[in-house]
This record gives C-alpha cells, sequence and structure tokens, in this order.
C-alpha cells in the first residue's frame, strides 16, 4: 500500500503478465499435482487433463501385456505401478524438460527419477511408434526400481532391445560405425549423455549392443545377474550394480566395456562383407536387363526353320 500526505492510498495492482502467466500454467499445475489418473491397468496409471481416448486405453493395455511377457522372462514383478504423465502442449513439454540434458529437451519423452514418472508428449506430437516409445521410457522406470546407479549405457540398452526399437537398420549403422574406428566409449558415458548431437544414435546402438554382448556372450553370467537382483527385489531390495555385475560377471565394468569394444571392433569387419554383397546384388540387378535384352536379341537372329509337313494318314 502506498500512501502520501493529501492522497489517497493506492493498492498497487498485480501485473497483468504475471496472472496471464498464471492462468496458462493453472492446467500443467493441477495436472503435476493431481493424484487420480484417469485410466490405469495393472501395470500402469495414466494422469491427463482430458479423459483417454478408446486408442490410448488400447495402446496401454498392449503396452500392460508386453510389460508382463517382459517380467516374466526376468522374474522380477513390480508391485507399484508406473505413472505416465500425458503432456498435451509443446511449450508445456518444453518447461518440463528445460534445464535437463539437451537429449531429453528434444525428446518426445522422458522418465524423471526425481517423481518417478514418465512424461510423455501427445500422440499428435510425436513420430515413431507411440507403444514403442512408452515401453522405452517404463524399461527406464523399472531399471530406476530395482538398481542402484546402474550405468547410463544399461539403462539406454535395456530400454532399447526391449522395447523392440533395435532393428536390422540399427545394427547396419552400429556395425558401420564399428568398421570405421569409432568407439561406443561407454565407461567414459556411465552417467553423462554424449555433449554432440552427432554422438547420440551411436551411443544408442552401442549401448544395445552391449546388453547383447552381455546377454549372448556370457549366458550363464546373465541368468546369475538377474537371479540376484530378483533374489534382493523380492526382500524388498534394490542391487547394486556394479556389486552385482562383478560378482556375476567376474569382471569389473571396465574390463567388460573394454572387452566390448575389441568385440565391436570385430563385428566391423561386418560391414565389409555386407558391403560386398549388396555390391554384388546392386551389380546383378543391373545385369539382368541386359542378359535378357542380349538373349532376345540372339533369338531374333536365328534363322527360320522350314516345318516339316505331315504325312497324310491312312484312311
Amino acid at each position: 500500500m502506498n500512501c502520501s500526505r493529501g492522497k489517497p492510498c493506492q493498492i498497487a495492482k498485480p501485473s497483468f503478465i504475471l496472472i496471464f502467466l498464471l492462468l496458462l500454467l493453472a492446467p500443467l499445475v493441477q495436472l503435476l499435482g493431481s493424484n487420480n489418473p484417469v485410466y490405469q491397468n495393472s501395470r500402469l496409471e495414466l494422469f491427463a487433463t482430458h479423459p483417454a481416448s478408446a486408442g490410448l486405453q488400447n495402446t496401454l493395455d498392449i503396452l500392460e501385456k508386453r510389460i508382463e511377457d517382459f517380467e516374466l522372462q526376468l522374474g522380477i514383478y513390480p508391485e507399484k505401478r508406473c505413472q505416465i504423465v500425458l503432456i498435451d502442449r509443446a511449450r508445456d513439454y518444453q518447461k518440463l524438460s528445460l534445464g535437463k540434458a539437451e537429449i531429453v529437451e528434444s525428446s518426445a519423452a522422458f522418465y524423471n527419477s526425481e517423481d518417478a514418472r514418465i512424461y510423455v508428449r501427445s500422440i499428435d506430437q510425436v513420430q515413431e511408434n507411440y507403444l514403442k516409445l512408452l515401453m522405452h521410457e517404463y524399461l527406464h522406470w523399472f531399471v530406476e526400481d530395482v538398481f542402484i546407479a546402474a550405468p547410463l549405457w544399461f539403462h539406454e540398452g535395456m530400454a532399447t532391445i526391449y522395447s523392440q526399437q533395435f532393428g536390422y537398420e540399427r545394427y547396419l549403422m552400429y556395425i558401420r560405425h564399428s568398421f570405421w574406428g569409432q568407439k561406443g566409449e561407454l565407461f567414459r558415458h556411465s552417467y553423462r549423455y554424449p555433449s554432440r548431437k552427432e554422438e547420440w544414435a551411436p551411443f544408442y546402438q552401442f549401448s544395445a549392443m552391449a546388453l547383447r554382448y552381455m546377454e549372448q556372450e556370457y549366458p550363464k553370467a546373465w541368468g546369475e545377474f538377474w537371479g540376484r537382483v530378483s533374489q534382493n527385489y523380492r526382500k524388498g531390495q534394490k542391487s547394486h550394480f556394479g556389486t552385482t555385475f562383478i560378482y556375476s560377471y567376474q569382471l569389473s565394468l571396465y574390463d567388460f566395456n573394454q572387452l566390448f569394444e575389441r568385440h565391436s571392433r570385430r563385428q566391423g569387419y561386418l560391414y565389409l562383407f555386407v558391403g560386398i554383397n549388396s555390391l554384388i546384388f546392386i551389380l546383378l540387378a543391373f545385369s539382368l536387363p541386359i542378359i535378357a535384352y542380349k538373349r532376345k536379341r540372339k533369338m531374333r537372329e536365328l534363322p527360320d526353320l522350314e516345318m516339316p509337313e505331315e504325312e497324310a494318314g491312312e484312311m
């Protein structure tokens, strides 16, 4: 309140800009503070500013089934539901992701370990497969729920492989990078994403292949690893990733990454094999029309032969 002698007191008026911002953010604040999901199943809870559409409900039910199949493979069954927050407006998503890693700010969804929630853009803002996107983020939630200090490459490896986002095209990119001498350097990026955008895709590829190497090259250790994790989880305890890994694999994480780097260099030679075979098929595709043309030309050059007259049959 501002009063001076001889003048009436004036009450300071709030800024119209501030009021506008509060009104603008009101739906987002209400959404983040809501404790009532608009839809849920046995594994998931969805929070949104509007009821879930039939299509989205169907997607979440399919996701529930995939989660059940995944949990059955590892023998670990979280009791609590994973919470998903649907963000309808791009500017709201930008506000939520602002200040996090640059790779998060440019993403379609992210898992926030601070409140153990997944934040995802509405389907109209997303170009990739929505089901795989949600499964990817669920796997981040799962890893965070069962492990302490799991490295970033394990997070992304689990999320990429078990969401079925690592197809043949990504594998070809991995062996191409390996052939040209690029390294995953997963140990260096254990808890921080690469700073340059051009390194993001190779990081995902090498992370996924490191997980496959962990599983396929050491199947006995892989089973023992998840057995220890499951046993701790049933006791209500999280497993320290590094300790569990060392006991199961009899390797330090640094040594494992060194072995994987050598494995990747050997895999790189497959790119040369694929390239040679691709070149052969391309040349074959070009040669087939030429061969067919030459064959037709030779057929036209052949002389016409007189057909023998049919002998009259006996009467």
